[in-house]
């Protein structure tokens, strides 16, 4: 019989490396952030008070998104991924992976630099509104047929 190797638990440990890394920018941002909104220092580089909220908005969400993963990752090692939590927690995913391509909406018509489809020198195409919109789509089916398929499990355990 052959024996699979398990990534759940290299997995967990990445997005938990990921979402603490998260987690000490927003800590060490802040304070730099405030430092360039009442004390422009000479030598730093501009950046306006819209691009550093923007930024601070997009780290929090995507390490709101990174907890959720790691919390339903948790409950996967725990052997419970058929689990309203994790149903609870893939919606929650879809909704901030729609709130951060809204930010990142609002960033690029701020910056007009908005454009449904486009062709640059970092790659051959960029869709930016469309790839957030169906990844949140895609996060939202997962919790619709999870929440299914635990309601097909407990009426089976009703039956017998």
């Amino acid at each position: 019989m052959k024996k699979y190797i398990s990534v759940k638990k290299p997995l967990k440990i990445i997005l938990d490396i990921i979402y603490w890394m998260c987690v000490i920018v927003i800590i060490l941002s802040i304070p730099y952030a405030l430092i360039l909104v009442i004390d422009r220092p000479s030598g730093l580089p501009y950046l306006s008070i819209k691009d550093i909220i923007i930024t601070l908005i997009e780290i929090i969400t995507y390490s709101l998104i990174l907890h959720e993963l790691r919390k339903i990752m948790g409950r996967i090692i725990k052997t419970t991924p058929f689990s309203l939590e994790n149903v609870s927690g893939f919606r929650k995913m879809s909704m901030y992976i729609t709130f951060a391509g809204g930010v990142d909406f609002i960033n690029s018509v701020l910056n007009k630099n908005f454009n449904i489809l486009r062709f640059d020198s970092a790659g051959p195409i960029r869709i930016d509104i469309i790839s957030f919109l169906i990844l949140a789509g895609t996060v939202l089916v997962i919790a619709e047929v999870l929440e299914k398929a635990i309601k097909i499990k407990d009426e089976n355990d009703f039956t017998i």
